[in-house]
This record gives structure tokens, sequence and C-alpha cells, in this order.
């Protein structure tokens, strides 16, 4: 992919509220949109074919936490020079 573009977003998804009780139930409420959700996060050529998709995350992590966590930073890092666009992650 040298010289080529890609583009990266995660997404929140709503999901029911996990049961009471439940560990770490806290971590799925998302403080930007006051939801129980999950996040996606999703790299794609120019084209629009997925490059990197990696299992959903508890919603309440920034969009680069969560490429940083799910390898996608260090991916890109050592890997060829790619342009990546992206939005500010909020």
């Amino acid at each position: 992919m040298t010289g080529e573009t890609g583009i990266v977003d995660g997404t929140g998804i709503r999901v029911r509220r996990p049961a009471a009780g439940r560990k770490d139930r806290d971590k799925f409420i998302s403080g930007k949109n006051k939801l129980n959700a999950v996040k996606a996060m999703v790299l794609t050529d120019g084209d629009g074919r997925v490059l990197f998709c990696r299992p959903t995350r508890p919603g309440s992590s920034a969009d680069i936490t969560h490429a940083r966590q799910s390898g996608l930073v260090e991916l890109l890092a050592d890997g060829p020079a790619v342009e990546i666009l992206a939005d500010v992650g909020r």
C-alpha cells in the first residue's frame, strides 16, 4: 500500500445496558453520546476495501486510544508510508 491513502474511523454502536452487578458495566457508557455502546474501528483504502477491523470494545474510549490498544498505530508505524485520513476522534 505504498503511496496510498487510508481512511480510519471509529464509530459507536448502541447496545443494551449490561446487567446490574456485571463487572466493568460502567465502561459501556459513552460519555460523548450518553448511551451504552461498543466502539468499532475500521481502516479502509481509498476504494472502500476494509484493510483493518478489530473486535468491538466498550464505548468509553477515544478513537486514538482504541487505535493504540488494537495495535493499529503500531501496524501503521512499522509498515510502508501511507497517508491516513481521520476525523478528530471525539
